[in-house]
């Protein structure tokens, strides 16, 4: 059993982190499609957009002014983690590339986290409430939504897995 140097500690950060970048390059997401990020740079964010956006209309008689209210909703922003543990004797006795499958899995995770979140968001939108107290999705009530059918794809060792907007259960 070799002793820990920081020549050793410093290749395993070196190797984890080597790794870890390029899975993260290399898995594709798709949340982009569907969703708009904004990106944030404070504990909360305070995300301001006008009541509706009228509709043109043919103009008779007179004009029709459209009284427009302003939304403001805050949202903390969250903190996500997921951390492995390396044992010491592991880098001592150069066994780091047993760790490889674990960080790309991590790195796979990390990088499809936003997915994840816009899938679940979507299967919860008839029954999730919105910053005004009503469904998200409605069709009476919300006549900016239209139903998509989105489809969400991970691949990895265990294969390709879809999973569908319309449906919570996986098919292969």
């Amino acid at each position: 059993m070799g002793a820990l140097t920081p020549a050793k500690y410093d290749a395993a950060t070196v190797t984890f982190s080597t790794l870890f970048r390029e899975v993260l390059l290399g898995t594709p997401t798709y949340y982009q499609r569907i969703a708009t990020e904004i990106p944030s740079s404070t504990r909360e964010m305070r995300h301001a957009w006008l009541d509706r956006i009228p509709q043109m209309r043919e103009w008779l008689g007179e004009r029709v002014v459209n009284n427009l209210a302003v939304r403001l909703q805050s949202i903390e922003n969250k903190l996500f983690e997921d951390t492995v543990a390396v044992k010491r004797t592991d880098i001592e006795d150069d066994l780091i590339g047993v760790y490889r499958p674990v960080i790309e899995e991590l790195a796979m995770q990390a990088k499809l986290w936003p997915d994840k979140i816009v899938v679940d968001a979507l299967q919860g939108a008839t029954s999730a409430l919105s910053y005004d107290g009503q469904h998200f999705s409605t069709r009476t009530t919300r006549r900016t939504w239209t139903t998509r059918r989105a489809r969400c794809s991970r691949t990895c060792s265990r294969g390709t897995t879809w999973m569908s907007t319309r449906s919570a259960t996986p098919s292969r």
